[in-house]
């Protein structure tokens, strides 16, 4: 698995990747991209949209890895949660979660009769 990204200035931009291998992060260039700005610089846009598909891709296979992996993980926590209370429960521990009242007490309003 790989880091994709852009770096922009101005026009012109780079798509890179960034990989672990061993104990070291490697970089790779993967691409060129360039905004047109006259009809002369207009045929580069082919390969710029190119290297966007591939990152958008990219993107979107790395999203499909990594969101049932952190829908789990969200799940478990949660699971983890109820576990702890129910395990309080057996030691007979009270709940260490004071809620605080919703609605403010009204105060009373001493008015003084001559």
């Amino acid at each position: 698995m790989c880091v994709v990204g852009m770096e922009w200035l101005g026009l012109v931009g780079c798509v890179y990747s960034i990989e672990k291998l061993n104990d070291v992060y490697v970089m790779d260039d993967a691409g060129t991209l360039i905004v047109p700005d006259t009809l002369s610089t207009l045929s580069p846009i082919v390969n710029t949209l190119d290297m966007l598909y591939k990152v958008k891709e990219h993107h979107e296979k790395l999203a499909a890895t990594l969101e049932p992996a952190i829908e789990t993980i969200k799940l478990s926590r949660q699971l983890n949660k109820l576990r702890s209370v129910a395990e309080m429960e057996e030691d007979g521990t009270s709940n260490p979660i004071f809620f605080t009242p919703t609605t403010k007490r009204q105060k009373k309003s001493y008015t003084s009769h001559q």
